[in-house]
Formats: C-alpha cells, sequence, structure tokens
C-alpha cells in the first residue's frame, strides 16, 4: 500500500474525528488534548475492587476503599463455622486463613506435604487427632491448631498466624514475625483477607 502525506489541515481533520471516538467512549478530552480521554470510573465496571479517589494506596487485592476476596463457596463455609465454633476461634480469621492457605480446595497438597483445606502437616493432623483427607476433619484440626497458638501467644493474631506459617518456634525465637519473606507476606495477607471480609 503507498503512503500518501496528508497536509495539516487533513491531519487536523483527522485528529478531531479520532478524538470524537474517545470522548464517545471514555467522556469529554482532558486539557492533556488528543489520546487522552478523561479517566471515569464507568470505564472500569466489571473491575475486582473500586478506583481509588487519588489519595489512597492501591491495595494488594483490589483498588480504593473497597477490598474483594474470595470467600469460601457456602458448604466450606458452613464446615468452616462448625471447626470455628468448636475450637473457639473467630470464623472469620479461620476463613481467611483457609482462604490464603488453600483457596479454599481440599485437594491442595503443598511441595512441603501440607494437605488439604487448612494445610495440615501429616504430624500435625496426627497430633491433633484428625484425618486431613477428610475435609471436615482438616477444617477442625486447622482450627484447633489456629486456637492452641492464639493462646500460646496470648491472643496475639500476627505471632499465632506466623506461627501457623513458620512454626511456633521460629515466632518464639524472634519473639514475634520471624524475618521470613514468606512469613511476613503471610501474616499480612492473612490479616488483609481477615479485614476484608469484616467490612460490612
Amino acid at each position: 500500500m503507498k503512503f500518501q502525506p496528508m497536509g495539516y489541515q487533513a491531519v487536523h481533520t483527522r485528529m478531531a474525528q479520532l478524538q470524537m471516538r474517545l470522548d464517545g467512549q471514555f467522556g469529554k478530552k482532558t486539557e492533556q488534548g488528543i489520546g487522552a480521554p478523561a479517566m471515569n470510573k464507568s470505564a472500569f465496571a466489571g473491575m475486582s475492587g473500586s478506583i481509588g479517589d487519588g489519595n489512597e494506596p492501591m491495595s494488594p487485592f483490589g483498588g480504593g476503599k473497597s477490598v474483594d476476596v474470595d470467600r469460601a463457596p457456602a458448604p466450606i463455609q458452613a464446615m468452616i463455622r462448625d471447626a470455628a465454633t468448636s475450637a473457639g476461634v473467630d470464623f472469620e480469621l479461620l476463613e481467611a486463613l483457609v482462604g490464603q492457605e488453600s483457596s479454599f480446595k481440599q485437594e491442595s497438597v503443598s511441595r512441603a506435604g501440607a494437605i488439604g483445606l487448612a494445610q495440615l502437616m501429616p504430624g500435625t493432623a496426627k497430633a491433633l487427632g484428625v484425618n486431613p483427607n477428610d475435609p471436615a476433619q482438616n477444617l477442625m484440626g486447622g482450627a484447633k491448631y489456629l486456637g492452641q497458638l492464639m493462646k500460646q501467644f496470648g491472643g496475639d493474631t500476627e505471632k499465632a498466624l506466623a506461627a501457623y506459617n513458620a512454626g511456633p518456634g521460629a515466632v518464639t525465637k524472634y519473639n514475634g514475625v520471624p524475618p521470613f519473606q514468606e512469613t511476613q507476606d503471610y501474616v499480612r495477607k492473612v490479616i488483609a483477607r481477615y479485614q476484608a471480609i469484616r467490612k460490612p
């Protein structure tokens, strides 16, 4: 195809046509001119989270004021609630932990060999008296273990979560969340899930 050079007027007309198309999709152009359509929230309908107001940091789980996290499917949520009630732990905290551990998938097995919804190691499951391959028992084991850790660390949620991930010995050694990137990320993400679940 042979290139045909365009004069100034033709270029200006073509740019105006393009701007009209952009205006139709995104609203009137900003002062920045051609190619900088105004950003409006309706253009992001259907995306996870919401668009911030300009001064808010973006959350790793979504933007702006609301944070969207996956909730447990109804049957699993009912089992989580039963396990939390039986073990005397916060149901929403247990749901956040299970969501982070396995994304609510009983078939999950970690590289280290942790099994199921609450990602119990075989030795831990045995000590807790549960079958980690049974979803309800797996959740009961996770709830019991979380309850033990909360009691051991005086109700300190961050320490208990860190111990669930890295072991209570590491938390005791460092008198807090250990300086392991994986554990620090884990604690931050579980707490972010927990706070999102608790939002009205």
